[in-house]
């Protein structure tokens, strides 16, 4: 009987805990910070701040809501020009 794909996820994440543990790199093992995502991910950045398992994906995803957010924040806080 084969592991479901859970299980056989787990024990990959597992395994690959396991080995960082005992390579002392644990640290650099580090969950997405975008919500909907939350994928496990090594960190391989020199100064470990990395934040998203991938840039082009949830990193672009991040920093684009955000500019979004300040655009739009921005254009709400300007008077209304009288025409």
């Amino acid at each position: 009987m084969a592991p479901a794909p859970f299980g056989q996820a787990m024990a990959g994440i597992l395994d690959i805990v396991r080995t960082a543990m005992d390579d002392g790199c644990w640290q650099r093992l580090k969950a997405c910070r975008r919500p909907v995502c939350r994928w496990v991910f090594y960190d391989a950045s020199r100064n470990r701040s990395s934040h998203w398992c991938s840039m082009e994906v949830c990193g672009n995803r991040v920093k684009s809501r955000s500019a979004y957010q300040r655009r739009r924040s921005r254009t709400s806080r300007e008077p209304a020009t009288a025409g």
